[in-house]
């Protein structure tokens, strides 16, 4: 092709321009300013635990195990109740962010609110405010077996060796408290 064909001059368009103009699509261009014909995200699973639906477009939960209503529900209650202490909002704003945590509150929520419910129950925003951490232990009960004080003197004596005396400082009976 060459420019006569199209009545144009090299000097107004350029050689780059004069391609551009030939080539472009009206159609095409449109589809790529308005973000249509692009990858699509691949589909991903709700974050409640043990759920296997996927998740409902623009959400982390999905409309098949009812989650998603029970997340717009707590979100309803949160923004609506009055009682609620700015610190419980923030409490709970912060507690969802993380999708463990937010997956097992709505699981539990829906679990209890089935979508049958016309009246759902109230959420206890104060569960997200945590004053008290929990304890974590590293002891080892695998070997914990529960006994009569009898059967430990019995064990004492048998698989340990140990006298009388002995087996009751191990039971912490030092005081006279133990018969």
């Amino acid at each position: 092709m060459s420019m006569a064909d199209f009545g144009m001059d090299t000097d107004f368009l350029g050689e780059e321009n004069l391609s551009m103009a030939v080539d472009s699509d009206p159609k095409q261009s449109a589809e790529a300013k308005a973000g249509g014909g692009g990858k699509r995200q691949p589909v991903t699973m709700c974050i409640c635990p043990g759920c296997i639906f996927p998740k409902y477009a623009g959400s982390r939960f999905c409309a098949e195990g009812d989650h998603k209503k029970g997340w717009d529900n707590m979100l309803y209650q949160r923004r609506t109740r009055k009682d609620l202490s700015e610190e419980d909002r923030t409490a709970f704003d912060e507690a969802m962010k993380s999708d463990d945590v937010a997956g097992k509150a709505v699981l539990d929520f829906s679990r209890d609110n089935p979508p049958e419910l016309k009246r759902k129950a109230l959420v206890d925003f104060a569960q997200f405010r945590r004053i008290v951490g929990h304890r974590l232990s590293a002891k080892d009960e695998a070997g914990d077996v529960p006994m009569t004080e009898r059967a430990f003197y019995r064990h004492c004596d048998n698989v340990l060796g140990l006298e009388p005396e002995e087996a009751k400082e191990q039971l912490g009976c030092t005081q006279g408290l133990c018969s």
